[in-house]
């Protein structure tokens, strides 16, 4: 019995191991396949499962061999550092002395506004929160870049007047669309407290969320251009009311969702990606980007 719960986790070891390489080898070197798109999605699944047989293995032999370890870190370098955000890794990160341009990047969902049962029935919740947190932070931030962006000009809902009050980041930049259904004012925008010199959209969606702009700020006699996107969604959504029962069904939904949504975000992305390439300054790319790295 023992030796079978070996061979199984050896041969899990293995195979997720050999996967991860393939699918992270791929995904590098994708050229708009949809399918590829979709099998970076199992990344961390592979992960975590090398990780649990590789425990599974470690007590089963209660030994192993520096092999083991070695062939363990070279199939997660790749996935791992290109999935999961590791900084320290990077030469290229600029000390605060260095750099002191501070800049944050937000997805706020509208914030909360008939997104989430728990809100309902007070949308302010979560606007209310996010003021407080920006007042903890106005000395140092400098650009915020912010998606799923709700405005409208009701009294208690002016939230390009509160943000500008609180972090003092005065000039702004937006392409909002007005949604009658909402009463307000849906987009992407982006803040600064340096002035802006030009602007623009790069690329739009099928929705208010799903668009790009850029801002281009004058930051100590030089310019720097800040790219704020919204990504085309995998519109991938669990309702209470849903009507699919059959597991085949959500998943043939679910993939197809995939499918057209990779489709869609592999237009934007060559967008940008052409952009950033003819840019003259330098470029500080933000966004909610609605898939892996």
């Amino acid at each position: 019995m023992l030796k079978v719960k070996n061979l199984t986790a050896n041969f899990l070891f293995f195979l997720c191991c050999l996967l991860s390489l393939i699918v992270s080898a791929l995904t590098s070197y994708n050229n708009g396949n949809w399918y590829i798109n979709i099998a970076s999605y199992t990344i961390p699944i592979l992960i975590i499962t090398i990780f649990l047989s590789a425990f599974f293995l470690v007590l089963l032999a209660k030994k192993f061999h520096v092999l083991f370890v070695i062939g363990l870190l070279l199939c997660l370098n790749k996935p791992i550092t290109e999935t999961f955000s590791l900084g320290y890794l990077s030469s290229e990160i600029a000390k605060r002395d260095e750099c002191p341009l501070n800049v944050m990047t937000f997805n706020v969902s509208t914030f909360n506004r008939n997104r989430t049962e728990a809100f309902m029935d007070d949308d302010s919740i979560f606007r209310t929160e996010f003021f407080k947190y920006l007042k903890l932070v106005p000395d140092d931030l400098d650009i915020l870049c912010l998606q799923e962006f709700h405005n409208d000009d009701s009294e208690n809902q002016r939230v390009i007047d509160e943000i500008v009050r609180y972090t003092g980041a005065k000039y702004y930049f937006t392409t909002p669309i007005w949604e009658s259904w909402n009463d307000g004012y849906f987009g992407i925008i982006t803040f600064s407290k340096y002035p802006i010199i030009d602007r623009g959209t790069l690329f739009t969606g099928d929705n208010a969320f799903n668009r790009g702009i850029f801002t281009d700020v004058l930051y100590q006699q030089d310019t720097i251009r800040i790219i704020n996107i919204h990504l085309h969604s995998m519109n991938i959504r669990w309702y209470p009311q849903d009507t699919l029962t059959s597991l085949s069904d959500k998943l043939r939904l679910i993939a197809h969702s995939l499918k057209e949504g990779s489709k869609f975000s592999k237009v934007q992305i060559d967008q940008v990606v052409n952009f950033i390439s003819k840019s003259p300054y330098p470029i500080i790319l933000c966004g909610d980007f609605n898939t892996f790295p």
